[in-house]
């Protein structure tokens, strides 16, 4: 958790720089965050994206940025994210960053993957997720029924 603080705090500090010499960017409204699947299959990768958008939902091609990915709800070093937690948004990904299979869960459960501007905290995006276990299984199984009666008779319905 220091490294990501740390991390933001070095991010801020050279974002500020650009702005203090003349060049500054429009601001999306929000962060748009989607995976391939949702549910997600434990240790499976998925896609994930991440735009920024503006109020009416269209992709934001002025924004040259940085935001951090967190995860709340999963156990710290239970997932693996994509390039060092860091989304660069510019015109080589047309705003719209793309982590083919770039996130995993090691952990089942329900997630919260956050996308988080690395100056004004109120300019965020989120998308909630539950993890699965292929594994565990729900099916029916089967049972002995003893009779209650010694001498009784069972049935499909009743037992005597």
């Amino acid at each position: 958790m220091m490294n990501k603080l740390f991390l933001k705090l070095f991010l801020s500090l050279c974002s500020l720089s650009v702005v203090w010499y003349g060049i500054a960017f429009a601001s999306p409204d929000r962060f748009l965050v989607e995976v391939s699947n949702n549910p997600m299959i434990l240790n499976e990768a998925v896609d994930l994206t991440i735009k920024a958008v503006d109020k009416n939902g269209n992709i934001l091609k002025s924004f040259l940025w940085d935001a951090l990915l967190t995860i709340k709800g999963i156990d710290e070093w239970k997932y693996t994210l994509p390039n060092g937690w860091i989304v660069n948004f510019n015109a080589s990904n047309q705003w719209e960053v793309k982590f083919h299979k770039g996130i995993i869960f090691k952990q089942i459960g329900k997630a919260t993957i956050l996308a988080e501007d690395i100056i004004d905290d109120a300019l965020f995006g989120k998308i909630d997720v539950e993890i699965k276990d292929p594994t565990a299984s729900t099916s029916l199984k089967k049972i002995d029924i003893i009779a209650p009666i010694a001498g009784g008779t069972e049935t499909n319905k009743n037992i005597n």
